[in-house]
């Protein structure tokens, strides 16, 4: 081993007794092996089944410059044995060092204390006398753990366990508290309902981490799979990476966000539209399964599955039992086509940061309510009156308010939100409104504020939205004017943009002249284009000599500068979905109406 030209490790293991969760280890079957450090990361997507992570050692593993076992157990203070080979190996300079002394001696940051994962030159170091700030490398952090062990103090439940802040939708965002009381009920709460069946993991189980880890929902999946011993996979950082990382990981338990789950039933769906015969198959096989779905037959062995939705299986690495998801609504006819795609149960859960994720969750067998389920085991639920909404509790119909030990305890340091949320007998309030079902689920169907709520799981109010209106042609690149915030009564259509000039010209045949503020809108700029290809007479009729497009449209000049459309200098009809047709070249026209509607049909040469 002293002949290779890299430096490797071995890990020797420590007897079972001794083993706690704090520590990272190479599963059995790998039998001491020697392994580069700079393949470790590698080695965890390629082998899931040999590692198993915990705590602050996981990052330290992916770069790799040291034993990990060594790393976990000493962050964790805990006693330690294993043997290293460094063959003369030197580690790296991190120049991020050296850009932060810099910046603190430029005044750009204050830091007194910096810990670098690797070697410190002596220009660093001198750099950092000078800056009064005290730099360390990791060993140095080890060292003094090992030389400070402390016993083991368990929390107590209603000791804080973390502040988890949420998005900011309608101001600052707030920072929730929760206690290790809420995080553990909520885990117990959630996995009771279905751990004999739907949700039945255990220690051969694997998940891949790549939602946001300051997300209460990835939180959650954490701790499940934790508890449980089973194994977590995170992705490499880059979602653009997500599809291969899954292939190298193959996971049992997946968490979905609506928007993936939107993008995969899109890419299915776009990839057989080029072909009859494909479509007919996808079509065939979604409703033979749908049918065996609604009967409660969740399969992944059935003919259509070996035809039509191997493919589909295996883009999320062939091995997965189980998916959920939440963070937004998504599409019952999408979720069950995921059933159907999957073969497996893919549940739909509701809740918030501040009841420390679920709420509620559905069961297998509802899969045509849109309901979001039932309450987990944690928290009762009810509901109560929205009278300005005329929603009110006795009518199955209301705001949706949680109570129990998975509740947050208030937002940090904002007492007046914290009772905005939480009333004196300890419901929280959600904000959603909600409605009982006969088979006792819970659908949403409102809010009891308005608010817009992303794929993605972000949230926006309405009132911090802007409905702008703009005005453009073809010729002119789409924009000559646009509405801005403040001119909601008058009609217009805008000011012009910052790339174009626009004037009003004369339209005689129709009374309308620029001296009054009316006539036809013409506009000029760089924006502008050069002209219709191979068709200089049209040319000429949309730009004149100085380079004004004529666009036929008739405006008028409000008094606060906004321009208003009043007509056509020719009559045309627009309609709804774009398109243009000229009177003269109707050729029928067809009036229909009934009690519910009426309409008007034209045909001809558009």
């Amino acid at each position: 081993m002293a002949s290779r030209s890299r430096p490797r490790f071995q890990v020797d293991y420590l007897p079972t007794s001794s083993r706690s969760s704090s520590t990272f280890r190479l599963g059995a079957s790998a039998g001491g092996r020697y392994i580069r450090p700079i393949s470790v990361h590698r080695y965890i997507l390629a082998k899931p089944g040999r590692v198993e992570s915990c705590g602050a050692g996981l990052q330290l593993l992916l770069h790799g410059y040291c034993d990990f076992v060594r790393h976990a157990r000493s962050c964790c203070h805990r006693t330690y044995r294993q043997t290293m080979r460094t063959s003369n190996y030197r580690g790296r300079q991190d120049p991020k060092l050296a850009v932060l002394l810099k910046g603190v001696q430029e005044g750009k940051y204050s830091i007194k204390l910096i810990v670098a994962m690797e070697t410190i030159d002596d220009d660093n170091k001198k750099l950092a006398d000078e800056c009064g700030v005290k730099v360390m490398t990791f060993s140095e952090v080890e060292e003094n753990g090992k030389a400070n062990l402390k016993d083991f103090v368990p929390p107590k439940p209603e000791d804080l366990h973390t502040i988890c802040y949420t998005s900011g939708t309608t101001g600052l965002p707030k920072g929730v508290m929760m206690t290790h009381r809420n995080i553990i009920s909520n885990h117990a709460g959630v996995y009771g309902v279905g751990k004999t069946h739907f949700l039945d993991m255990g220690p051969n189980d694997v998940y891949i981490s790549y939602l946001p880890l300051a997300h209460v929902f990835e939180r959650l999946l954490a701790v499940q799979m934790y508890y449980l011993g089973g194994r977590v996979g995170f992705f490499q950082g880059d979602i653009k990476l997500l599809l291969s990382d899954i292939a190298e990981l193959k996971p049992t338990v997946f968490a979905m966000v609506p928007r993936l789950i939107n993008r995969i039933y899109d890419k299915i769906h776009a990839g057989v539209a080029g072909s009859a015969i494909k479509k007919f198959l996808l079509d065939k096989a979604h409703k033979s399964k749908l049918a065996k779905l609604r009967k409660g037959v969740v399969t992944r062995s059935s003919i259509w599955d070996s035809l039509v939705f191997k493919k589909v299986q295996n883009l999320v690495g062939g091995r997965v039992k189980f998916c959920i998801t939440g963070a937004a609504p998504v599409s019952t006819d999408v979720l069950n086509f995921m059933r159907c795609a999957l073969g497996i149960y893919f549940t739909e859960g509701y809740g918030q940061t501040e009841s420390c994720c679920g709420i509620s969750i559905t069961v297998p067998g509802d899969y045509e309510s849109g309901s979001v389920g039932t309450p987990v085991l944690c928290n009762h639920l009810k509901l109560v009156d929205v009278p300005e909404k005329n929603y009110f509790a006795k009518d199955g119909v209301g705001e949706i308010c949680a109570k129990g030990a998975n509740i947050f305890k208030g937002y940090y340091k904002d007492e007046e939100k914290t009772k905005e949320a939480l009333d004196e007998d300890g419901w929280l309030h959600t904000g959603d409104v909600g409605k009982w079902l006969p088979n006792g689920s819970l659908k949403i169907i409102d809010r009891k504020k308005h608010i817009f709520k992303l794929s993605q799981g972000e949230y926006i109010a309405p009132e911090k939205v802007y409905f702008t209106e703009g005005y453009g042609q073809t010729e002119a690149t789409a924009g000559i004017a646009i509405s801005v915030p403040g001119d909601y009564y008058s009609g217009s259509v805008g000011t012009p943009t910052l790339s174009n000039y626009v004037k009003l010209v004369d339209v005689p045949e129709k009374n309308y002249f620029a001296k009054e503020g009316v006539g036809e809108i013409c506009a000029k700029g760089p924006n502008i284009f050069q002209g219709y290809y191979k068709n200089e007479e049209k040319t000429k009729e949309a730009l004149d000599e100085d380079g004004w497009l004529h666009t036929g449209d008739v405006g008028k000049w409000l008094p606060n500068g906004s321009l208003k459309i009043i007509d056509r200098k020719k009559h045309i009809f627009k309609q709804a979905q774009g398109e243009y047709i000229a009177p003269e070249k109707i050729e029928q026209v067809l009036v229909q109406s009934a009690s519910s509607w009426p309409g008007i049909c034209v045909w001809g040469k558009s």
